[in-house]
């Protein structure tokens, strides 16, 4: 029987008792989205670093190194959907199969993907020539951290310069945009996921290709088969094809693209509105003349004389 790193061990508690704790709130209690969203925040750093600890110090080839990452990332994500199942079973669960769902998709593939970002930790210290342990050690825990916490840190950043609120996360999963969400849907999670799916696949080709030369540095080998670099080529593909399609997909959205979906415009004092054209342009009108009235009477009690215009977006549903 494999015996367990201790860096899984620390892991897997740190994960436990975090995730346990958080579960006493009555906010993460229930088996569902708050607490998918607490673990994509926590679990996919974690295992980065899990991962990044146990490869830090091994010289395997590249395909050793994703197999150990999968088994990491696995095992730590098993442990956090145990820790929300146990709170499930204390506090009852509000749909144990949408919830189940939300969470294997979020952070149980998000905790996979941090683990495997977790061997590119620990590779990119040696392959840059650092040889002084403690430098290495340092560079290997802020890529393992930066890497998920970045990615979230970009998607605050659209959500902050954009009118949308939602946001898809390689690692943290979903953000609805609030808490307390009743409304729930796992459609663009399918996608999404299955971009996730094409990079993994992408990363299992690379990483079969890679060995260990004398100097105990990755290198790419040929292994004579076009067809198995033609797939990790094609998966790779499909997996950046899908961000720049995102907008269709529903996965990110900009004032742009929002604006031409809607199709319609129209412009009353202050209040310029974007809306859908199936909405009956005097409901349109009546609701812009309402939204100006309201802007100018806030601007006067503000005491502000700007004529820069508010923009607002109607939906028809």
């Amino acid at each position: 029987m494999k015996r367990l790193s201790h860096q899984r061990l620390v892991g897997a508690a740190v994960i436990g008792l975090v995730l346990g704790g958080l579960g006493l709130q009555n906010l993460l209690a229930r088996q569902g989205y708050e607490m998918a969203l607490a673990a994509g925040l926590l679990c996919p750093s974690v295992a980065a670093l899990v991962t990044a600890g146990e490869l830090g110090r091994r010289a395997l080839g590249g395909l050793a190194m994703l197999r150990r990452a999968l088994e990491t990332g696995v095992a730590l994500a098993l442990v956090a959907y145990g820790v929300a199942f146990s709170h499930g079973l204390f506090a009852g669960f509000c749909d144990l199969r949408a919830g189940t769902v939300l969470f294997v998709l979020g952070p149980g593939v998000g905790t996979v993907l941090g683990s495997v970002w977790g061997t590119v930790a620990a590779e990119l210290p040696p392959q840059l020539g650092m040889q002084r342990s403690r430098k290495r050690s340092a560079v290997s825990v802020l890529v393992a951290v930066g890497g998920p916490l970045g990615s979230i840190l970009v998607n605050l950043a659209l959500i902050y310069g954009s009118p949308v609120i939602f946001a898809y996360d390689p690692f943290a999963g979903y953000f609805s945009g609030a808490l307390y969400d009743t409304v729930l849907t796992t459609e663009g999670m399918w996608s999404y996921r299955a971009a996730s799916a094409a990079t993994l696949l992408s990363c299992w080709v690379a990483a079969w290709h890679l060995e260990r030369n004398g100097e105990g540095r990755l290198r790419f080998v040929s292994r004579r088969r076009p067809g198995v670099l033609a797939c990790g080529a094609l998966a790779a593909a499909a997996s950046i094809g899908t961000v720049a399609l995102g907008d269709r997909l529903g996965h990110w959205q900009t004032a742009s693209s929002i604006a031409a979906e809607l199709g319609g415009e129209t412009i009353v004092g202050s209040c310029q509105v974007r809306h859908d054209r199936r909405i009956p342009q005097e409901d349109v009108r009546r609701f812009a003349a309402d939204c100006a009235a309201h802007v100018a009477t806030i601007r006067q009690w503000l005491g502000r004389g700007s004529d820069e215009p508010v923009m607002v977006y109607l939906f028809h549903n």
